[in-house]
This record gives C-alpha cells, structure tokens and sequence, in this order.
C-alpha cells in the first residue's frame, strides 16, 4: 500500500483522492490542510472513496530547504490557484507546473500576456526534475479561453487538469522510476504589458487589458480629475442603439447600481464593474461614483505608458 500526503487546497486535493482510489491502486491518504483549514474537511464525505484517510491537524512538517517523511512514500503539495508545486519524497525528484504558457510556434507566453494579446487558447506545462537536476517537459495541456476568463479562472481550470497528468506521472513513477516524457520544452517568450487603459482604443482590447492584469495581478490604470485609479473587472457594453450620443473616449457615460460605471472607448464602450482609488479599499464600481460624486460627463485620463514585463 503507497502512503500518499496531499497538502494544500481541500477541493483539489479531495480530487486527487478520488483518482488515486478510482485507478484501483491501494493507499493510504493523509490529508494536510493549510492552516486554518482543517475544519473544511469535516464536512467531506469520503465513504465512496476506496481506501485509508486520516486529517493532520498539525500542519504540513514541511521547511523551506528540507522535507522529512520517511513514512511517506508520495508528498503530492497544492497551492492553488496561483501556483502548484509537488515536491515528491524521499528524494526521487520534484514535479512542478509551469502555468507561464500560451503555446504556440515554439514559444510560451506568460497566461497575463496570452489575455492581453487576445489569443483563444492557453497551454501549460507539467515539468519534472530528477535527482541529478536535469528537467524536461512531462505533461502539456491546452485550455479554451473564453471572453469571461482572467487570470485566476484560467490558473484554476488548469489546476484541475494537472491533477491528471499528475497522477499519470506518478503511475509511471511507480512503474519505471521515471517520468513520462513529453517534448521538448519550447523557448519562453517575455512579453510587455502597459498597465495604463489607453480609452482610444476599443472595447474588446481595454476588457483583454483589464483582465490580464486583475488579481492576483498588479491592476490596470486609469485617472480621473487627476487621481489614479486601478481597475479590477469590467467587460465590453453594448450601446449599439447609440442610447448616449457622441462622446470622446475616456467619457463616462452612465453609472448606475444594476451595472456599474459605463465609459466611452475607440469602438464601443466599457462596462466597469470593480474600481479602486489608490489608497482605498476595491469598491463596485457605482458605489466608487456615487461615493466620489462622479457624474455622466467625466472623463477618465491616462497617464504615460506604465509597462510591466511577463
């Protein structure tokens, strides 16, 4: 019977669980909550799942430069969704995902810079690492994205997927005592995104922008009556029946309660949803109007280019 630790995000390790149990192999899974965590798992029905678990409510015995479980056979550690890391004990190596891809013509693009340049798919990696510190590619996979995605969602989906090609590694890990080689890993193209909202442009290029650079980004720019401004989430708004006349982009045209503060681009408008003056808490983006005294007719500047390298 394999002694397997899963450490990190209770739904993501509750589902590498179950394909543990489901591929027919015996184990032995003990759960390591993050901190604070713990509590989530009473509620987690694991009667249909075909094995041992237990909950460690001490936490992960896990320092930054050493791993101690000479119990353990397999330490599978999540964090997610901003990153995955497993490292895999005693010693036979390290399995980590490489989540900075948009693979296409031999290059990988930063998921911030895949967003921002519009692309419809998005690729990552999953990277292996022996005992004698060569790496290659294991695992890659491609995601859909869709005009609701920004860099969380697609972190999250691609969590999910790697927990597949994780066990298929660690199947094969048991079997050959290596990894499945995938290949070769491409170059990594670096790529600048302009923090700054440039409102001449159109909508469908601001909503790539705002979305790329959301949370856990750094936010993107914009002023108005000279204080700056970070937007958080927004999407293109349709005003095809031409409801609010002529106006110079950057004009914001509406705010109300229902949607949010509406502005004028290069080609259509932008519906911004989420705001934040600097220094001040994020806000919906009508009660940021309202509590500022905005009104219909404001314009939203841009300062200089604010470039940022992914």
């Amino acid at each position: 019977m394999h002694k397997i630790a899963i450490a990190g995000n209770t739904s993501l390790a509750y589902y590498c669980a179950q394909k543990l149990c489901r591929s027919g192999a015996p184990v032995d899974i003990i759960f390591y909550p993050k901190k604070g965590n713990a509590d989530l798992y009473d509620a987690v029905d694991f009667s249909p799942l075909a094995g041992e678990f237990r909950i460690c409510r001490e936490g992960l015995p896990l320092s930054k430069d050493k791993m101690d479980f000479p119990q353990i056979d397999i330490l599978i550690k999540l964090e997610w969704p901003e990153k995955l890391r497993i490292p895999i004990v005693p010693n036979l190596g390290t399995l980590s995902v490489n989540l900075n891809g948009q693979y296409a013509g031999g290059q990988i693009l930063d998921v911030a810079a895949a967003l921002y340049l519009g692309n419809s798919e998005f690729s990552f990696q999953l990277l292996g690492k022996s005992k004698s510190g060569s790496e290659s590619v294991i695992g890659q996979s491609m995601i859909t994205i869709n005009i609701f995605d920004d860099v969380r969602s697609l972190k999250s989906k691609a969590a999910v997927i790697t927990a597949r090609m994780l066990l298929e590694n660690i199947a094969a890990l048991n079997q050959s005592g290596s990894w499945i080689v995938a290949p070769d890993s491409p170059s990594i193209l670096k790529t600048a995104i302009n923090r700054t909202i440039d409102w001449n442009k159109d909508s469908i290029s601001i909503h790539n922008q705002v979305r790329s650079l959301t949370h856990p980004g750094q936010g993107a720019i914009t002023e108005c009556e000279g204080a700056r401004l970070y937007v958080w989430h927004g999407h293109p708004y349709d005003v095809s029946g031409n409801i609010y006349g002529a106006a110079q982009p950057g004009t914001i045209l509406d705010s109300t309660e229902e949607l949010g503060v509406v502005v004028q681009t290069a080609k259509g408008a932008f519906l911004v949803t989420k705001i934040q003056p600097a220094g001040a808490p994020e806000l919906p983006a009508w009660i940021w109007a309202s509590d500022y005294h905005i009104q219909t007719g404001d314009i939203f500047t841009w300062p200089e280019e604010i470039l940022i390298n992914v």
